[in-house]
C-alpha cells in the first residue's frame, strides 16, 4: 500500500467539477443518452481559472492558465494532480473538454482527480459523452468517478446498464471510484505505489477470468447505498466481490486508502465492520454464494479478531467468506477456481498463504 506525504492543498484548472454512479441488472434498458452540451473553446478559454505558482514553476506546459482568473479560492486540480496528469501524456485540451462536460443539474461531470484517473486509464472524451445524462436501474446519474474503471474493464454503457442472464452462474462485483492516492513527487525510497491497483494488468486478467466464468453485473461505487441498491434485485448471485483499498476493519469506496491517509469524508465512503444493515442485502445472495474481499487485511488476525471478514460473515449468514490476512497485491490472487468460488491469496513474495476463511452458520 502507498505511504504519501501530505497532500498539498493548492489545486489548478477549469471551473469546477463532482461525480458518482451506478450499474443496472435484470430486464434492458433503453438507453436514452442525450448530446451533452460542450462549451464553445472560446468560452473554456475565458472561463476564470486560477493556477497556484509552485505548480506553475513545476509545470511549465500549464502556464497558459495562469492567465485566468477566478472568482473564488476553489481550485480545480491539486498540484500533485497536475505532475500526475502530465506524466501520463495530459495536455490542457483534454483537460478542458472533459472539464465541459455538465450534468443534467449543470454540474461538472468530472473532478480534477476524476480527470487525471481517466487520463491514466486511457479513457477518451468519445466514451465519457455517452455516459453525462445516463443512469443505471436504480435512477442514479453516472459520474466521471466511475469512469476510469469502467473504461479500463472495456465495458460499454449498454453492458453496464443491462444484465445478460445465460447459463453461467451470477456474480455481482463492486469496484470503488477512489483507487488509491497519486503518487508524491518525487517518490522517496520507502514508497509503494497502490494508485490504479484495479486498473492493472493483473487485476484485468482476474476480471476477464470472472467474466469467462460468471454473468457479472459490474458496479463502481462511490458510498456504501449504491453497493446495497446493487444488492437488492436479486439475481440468485453466487459469488459478490467488494473490491477497494482497505486494512483490517474498512474497504475503501470513494475514501482514501485509511491504511495510509486520513479520512477526509464520513463512513458512507466505506464499507466497514459498523455496516450491520449490510445483513439484509446479503440475504439476497444464493445461500451457497462466497463473498471474496479484495481488500488488503480484511481477514487480519483471523478467527476471533474484529475484523471486517468475520463482520462480513455473521452478516452473510453461513456464506463463505474469503480475505487476505495481509497486504494483497493483485498478482497474487492465484489458483482461481470458478466453481464454489476459491483462490489461494499470496503475500507480496509470493511465499507466504495469506488466505483467511470463514462462515458463521446462523
Amino acid at each position: 500500500m502507498m505511504i504519501m506525504a501530505d497532500k498539498i492543498t493548492s489545486t489548478i484548472v477549469a471551473t469546477s467539477l463532482l461525480s458518482v454512479v451506478g450499474f443496472c441488472g435484470g430486464t434492458q434498458l433503453i438507453e436514452t443518452v442525450k448530446t451533452p452540451q460542450i462549451q464553445d473553446p472560446k468560452e473554456i478559454i475565458a472561463t476564470p481559472l486560477v493556477l497556484d505558482p509552485v505548480c506553475i514553476s513545476a509545470q511549465e506546459d500549464f502556464n497558459p492558465l495562469s492567465e485566468y482568473k477566478t472568482g473564488s479560492e476553489d481550485y480545480y486540480f491539486t498540484c500533485e494532480e497536475i505532475l500526475s496528469f502530465k506524466e501520463y501524456g495530459g495536455t490542457l485540451e483534454y483537460a478542458k473538454e472533459l472539464a465541459s462536460l455538465k450534468n443534467n443539474e449543470g454540474k461538472p461531470f468530472f473532478t480534477g482527480y476524476d480527470i487525471v484517473a481517466f487520463k491514466h486509464a486511457g479513457g477518451t472524451a468519445e466514451y465519457a459523452r455517452k455516459f453525462v445524462y445516463a443512469v443505471n436501474a436504480d435512477g442514479r446519474p453516472f459520474s466521471g468517478s466511475q469512469l476510469p474503471q469502467f473504461y479500463k474493464l472495456g465495458l460499454d454503457l449498454h453492458e453496464i446498464i443491462t444484465f445478460t442472464d445465460t447459463s453461467k452462474p451470477n456474480a455481482l462485483i463492486i469496484y470503488p471510484t477512489h483507487d488509491g492516492e497519486l503518487p508524491p513527487k518525487p517518490r522517496d525510497k520507502d514508497y509503494v505505489d497502490n494508485y490504479g491497483a484495479f486498473r492493472t494488468a493483473f487485476a484485468l486478467k482476474f476480471f476477464h477470468e470472472l467474466q469467462n466464468a460468471y454473468d457479472l453485473k459490474v458496479r463502481v461505487s462511490s458510498v456504501e447505498d449504491e453497493v446495497y441498491d446493487a444488492l437488492k434485485e436479486s439475481k440468485g448471485f453466487m459469488f459478490f466481490m467488494p473490491t477497494g483499498h482497505g486494512g483490517e476493519k474498512t474497504l475503501s469506496l470513494g475514501e482514501n486508502d485509511l491504511r495510509t491517509m486520513q479520512a477526509e469524508k464520513d463512513e458512507r465512503y466505506t464499507l466497514d465492520t459498523s455496516d450491520s444493515e449490510l445483513e439484509q442485502y446479503l440475504q439476497n445472495l444464493d445461500p451457497k454464494a462466497t463473498i471474496f474481499l479484495n481488500s488488503c487485511s480484511n481477514g487480519k488476525g483471523g478467527p476471533g479478531a474484529d475484523n471486517l471478514a468475520n463482520a462480513m460473515a455473521g452478516w452473510a449468514k453461513g456464506r463463505k467468506v474469503i480475505a487476505a490476512q495481509d497486504d494483497l497485491w493483485t498478482h497474487r490472487i492465484t489458483d482461481f477456481h470458478p466453481n464454489s468460488f476459491d483462490v489461494i491469496l499470496l503475500d507480496k513474495s509470493g511465499e507466504k498463504d495469506i488466505t483467511y476463511r470463514t462462515s458463521i452458520s446462523p
